[in-house]
C-alpha cells in the first residue's frame, strides 16, 4: 500500500508541474503589437512623365522633399531616367541645372552633368529637422536624341549614420 501512495504522489507532482508550466506561459507578460514604419522623408512627385521628347527639347520639373522628424537625415536624392526605347542615359542631355528652393541649401545651384552617371542623377543631401527643400530642375536634351517618351523616377536613399 505504501508503494501505491508513493506512485500516486509522484504522478500528482508531475501533473502539477505540467499545469504550472502551462500557466506560466499563459500568464506571462507578453503582448503583440502591430506597427507600421515609414520613412522620415517624403518626396513629391515620385514620378514625372515628360511625354514625347524630341532632340533639343527642354523640360522643367520640381521635386519636393520633406523631413518629417526633428533629427537631421543624410541621404542621396536619386532620379532614374527612362524611356520607352529602354536606352535612356545621361548622355541624352545637353545640360541639367538644379536649383535648391528652401531649406538650409536655399539658392544652391548645381549645373552640368557631373552628378549624372549611367541613367541616374545622384545628389548627396542632408535634411535638417522638419525641413522642406524643393529642387527646380531645368534640362535640355541633345539635338540627336531619338524621339521617345521619357520618365523621371525619384527617391531619397537614406544613408545610415554610425
Amino acid at each position: 500500500m505504501n508503494k501505491k501512495y508513493v506512485m500516486f504522489g509522484v504522478f500528482a507532482m508531475m501533473a502539477m508541474a505540467f499545469v504550472s508550466a502551462g500557466l506560466v506561459n499563459y500568464l506571462s507578460n507578453e503582448s503583440v503589437i502591430g506597427m507600421t514604419t515609414e520613412s522620415p522623408l517624403s518626396l513629391e512627385p515620385v514620378a514625372e512623365r515628360l511625354g514625347l521628347v524630341y532632340g533639343g527639347a527642354e523640360f522643367e520639373t520640381t521635386v519636393t522633399v520633406t523631413n518629417h522628424i526633428d533629427d537631421t537625415v543624410p541621404g542621396v536624392l536619386t532620379t532614374v531616367i527612362s524611356n520607352n526605347l529602354d536606352n535612356a542615359s545621361c548622355d541624352d542631355f545637353q545640360s541639367i541645372q538644379i536649383t535648391v528652393d528652401g531649406g538650409s541649401d536655399d539658392g544652391t545651384v548645381l549645373e552640368g552633368l557631373d552628378f549624372c552617371s549611367g541613367d541616374t542623377l545622384r545628389i548627396p543631401v542632408v535634411y535638417l529637422g522638419n525641413e522642406v527643400q524643393g529642387y527646380d530642375v531645368v534640362g535640355k536634351f541633345q539635338q540627336n536624341v531619338v524621339p521617345a517618351n521619357y520618365r523621371l523616377d525619384s527617391q531619397v536613399l537614406i544613408v545610415p549614420t554610425v
